[in-house]
């Protein structure tokens, strides 16, 4: 199957499913091998989508040199995290 095809189903795909993070979270953190010692990075993002200005909170650990993504929020507000969303993401994390 060529690289085109693909990215194009898995576009199709996520067209018409809602992912959710916290069944991410679990499915990536099982299929890497982290062992015993973990870096979670939390860190904050915004994109422009035309003049939309889009705020996200995202939740990775660290493996083999590069962040991979566990969690996020899409914050609907301009500006920096508070405090307790920040909280609230990694508490949903160490529930799962």
């Amino acid at each position: 199957m060529q690289r085109e095809s693909v990215y194009q189903r898995v576009k199709r795909f996520f067209r018409h499913h809602k992912l959710e993070t916290d069944l991410v979270s679990v499915l990536v953190t099982s299929w890497l091998d982290l062992g015993d010692r973990w870096v979670l990075c939390l860190d904050r993002t915004t994109w422009q989508l035309r003049r939309t200005p889009i705020n996200v909170l995202v939740l990775s650990v660290a493996y083999a040199g590069v962040s991979v993504p566990l969690m996020w929020t899409v914050l609907g507000k301009k500006g920096n995290s508070s405090t307790e969303e920040r909280g609230q993401r990694v508490s949903n994390f160490l529930c799962n």
